[in-house]
């Protein structure tokens, strides 16, 4: 059946998620006459490796890729990421932080899924901010090992972001990393779920940036000023601060 989908050759959105018994050779016949594709989602097809994924974008002119849970995938295919749109990585721990920082990605990068990456190091994340400038859209959950510093390289570098997604990186959030993220112009939702060093003072600082949207949930201390200074308690989800209405996720 996939053989017969590629020589149609006019096929544009492919989802194959979980599908663990289609063979490397046969995705990769999708390529050749198919060029037409736009989008493919191979997340958890355990059988997707290196030479499939270069070949789909050797030959196609790929704009939206999903391999998330593609263990089997590795720094090798990172050169073929470039002219991406929107990139899903979910837990490919065959990349690293060498596979990130050996070839920027393409200006035209506006999502990114790093979640639970939790190899990955600051290294990764300032060569992605270096070249990604126009990322609007950055999933970072569980990603265990970065820092304030990739925070901050965040804030500085990636000035169009509008999503982020933070929670349980503990390491890297902060009252302080979070007034940085503040000062972006267009950061309108700021998921921070477990992240236990935010205080009442970097909620309050978000509050008045842009954000609409922030997701607190377990943060055990989000709601206490540092040195355990009680906080007034938010009455309701919905906070007006300013001249806008600010949904708090508790």
């Amino acid at each position: 059946m996939v053989n017969g989908i590629g020589i149609g050759g006019n096929l544009k959105v492919l989802r194959m998620r979980s599908n663990w018994e289609i063979s490397a050779m046969a995705i990769m016949d999708l390529c050749f006459p198919g060029q037409c594709l736009r989008e493919i989602d191979l997340s958890n097809c355990r059988k997707v490796d290196d030479d499939v994924v270069e070949r789909l974008l050797q030959k196609n002119d790929l704009k939206i890729l999903n391999l998330g849970y593609c263990k089997s995938v590795s720094d090798r295919v990172v050169p073929y990421f470039y002219n991406l749109e929107s990139l899903d990585l979910t837990r490919c721990s065959g990349i690293t932080d060498a596979g990130f920082t050996s070839l920027p990605f393409s200006p035209s990068l506006r999502k990114l899924s790093l979640q639970q990456c939790s190899y990955l190091t600051d290294k990764a994340m300032h060569a992605i901010v270096n070249s990604a400038i126009n990322l609007e859209i950055l999933n970072l959950n569980f990603c265990c090992g970065l820092t304030d510093g990739s925070v901050l390289a965040i804030s500085t570098g990636l000035p169009y972001l509008r999503e982020i997604d933070l929670s349980f990186c503990g390491s890297a959030v902060s009252d302080s990393s979070l007034a940085s993220l503040s000062l972006l112009h267009y950061l309108e939702k700021v998921l921070l779920r477990g992240c236990i060093r935010v205080t009442r003072g970097g909620v309050d600082a978000l509050l008045t940036g842009a954000a609409t949207y922030i997701d607190i949930g377990q943060c055990r201390n989000a709601h206490m000023y540092p040195g355990n200074i009680p906080a007034p308690v938010f009455s309701t989800q919905w906070v007006k601060v300013a001249n806008k209405i600010v949904y708090i996720e508790m």
